[in-house]
């Protein structure tokens, strides 16, 4: 039996997948790329992301009723989004992909980390919210909380 893979598809994994590399990413294990067999296209202010319907619009009706609807984003596959922070799409993106975010980005000292999870797990709970993705809604309220405990503080401290 041979172990040699046609070259002719571009979905087909460009590497070989073993015992010793499984827990790496399905991306990198399988050479997946987003931008292949992209049939959406998300937009935010500049940034672009090549994304996938059956992986977003099952998790998101609001997206899916957008591409599935009478609007513009249904001839067009693509989702402009104007009034929104691109690197919380980006990180809702990130979610809806591997489940999971970042709740901050590149290199920052621990203060500005701090006070950057506050904000972005506020963004990504309230993104969550409006586009009707409530299987984000338990991991966003979860890191805010781990957010404010850097702080000292709680649920409970804020309210007035």
């Amino acid at each position: 039996m041979s172990t040699k893979r046609p070259r002719s598809s571009r979905y087909l994994p460009r590497k070989t997948i073993s015992p010793a590399n499984n827990k790496r990413g399905f991306d990198e294990m399988t050479g997946f790329s987003p931008i292949a067999a992209s049939d959406l296209i998300i937009k935010c202010k500049g940034d672009v992301f090549n994304a996938h319907r059956s992986v977003v619009c099952i998790q998101t009706p609001v997206f899916a009723a957008m591409v599935d609807g009478k609007f513009l984003e249904a001839s067009t596959g693509v989702i402009e989004l104007v009034d929104d922070d691109p690197e919380v799409v980006k990180q809702v993106i990130n979610y809806l992909y591997k489940g999971n975010y970042s709740d901050y980005s590149g290199s920052m000292n621990e203060e500005t980390k701090k006070s950057a999870a506050l904000v972005m797990n506020t963004k990504v709970y309230i993104s969550a919210d409006k586009w009707d993705i409530p299987a984000l809604n338990a991991p966003a309220a979860k890191k805010h909380e781990t957010a404010l405990a850097l702080w000292g503080l709680t649920e409970g401290s804020l309210r007035v």
